[in-house]
């Protein structure tokens, strides 16, 4: 009698749907700052921090959310090939680009001037091989 379980070897690839897998920004690969090599060319980086405000925190939750907002775009880019910008009417292909997800800076929540430099740190090592978009935080 067959089994209904299926057995490693009949499992399939199948397309990535935007729900699931990991949330780097746009689906990039990710790769640590001192990681980059000269081929990629943006580097986005998260900056979990919302130290900086007094008594409305959340922007912490930024790099996150845009990341994981980011998934409907690759998505869609990836299945219609394009991605049109409606203010312009441009068309933008995500996938021409050589974009790596660099992760969050190490931050230090309770310290704002030990966070201020780990930032410019990370990104200043990133910017040795990428055009560094931050995501943020305050």
């Amino acid at each position: 009698m067959e089994s209904d379980d299926p057995s490693e070897s009949e499992l399939t690839e199948l397309p990535e749907v935007s729900y699931a897998g990991i949330k780097t920004f746009l689906q990039a690969e990710e790769s640590l700052p001192g990681d980059l090599t000269d081929e990629a060319e943006i580097g986005v980086i998260g900056v979990p921090y919302d130290g900086g405000v007094d008594g409305v925190a959340g922007a912490r939750h930024g790099p996150e959310a845009l990341r994981k907002a980011s998934q409907k775009f690759a998505y869609f880019s990836e299945y219609k090939g394009r991605m049109v910008n409606i203010d312009t009417n441009r068309e933008v292909n995500y996938q021409e680009l050589d974009i790596r997800d660099c992760n969050d800076v190490p931050i230090v929540p309770n310290d704002i001037k030990r966070t201020r430099y780990q930032i410019a740190a990370y990104v200043r090592e990133a910017s040795n091989h990428v055009f560094p978009v931050v995501l943020g935080g305050d």
